[in-house]
């Protein structure tokens, strides 16, 4: 009876790890995408400046 109890208790434990790792993972893919569409957004703001710089010449 203890014995099947820990197992049952062992696979909640095993359920919840693999719960957790696959919102890690989602939370991990918005970041990195986050990362990419500011790196776009830097790069238009960059050029952006070097026009304004140009005109202002």
């Amino acid at each position: 009876m203890e014995i099947d109890h820990q197992k049952g208790s062992s696979q909640k434990v095993m359920d919840e790890l693999t719960q957790t790792k696959t919102l890690f993972d989602q939370v991990n893919e918005l970041i990195h995408k986050h990362i990419e569409e500011a790196s776009k957004v830097d790069t238009k703001l960059e050029k952006t400046n070097k026009q304004i710089e140009t005109y202002g010449s």
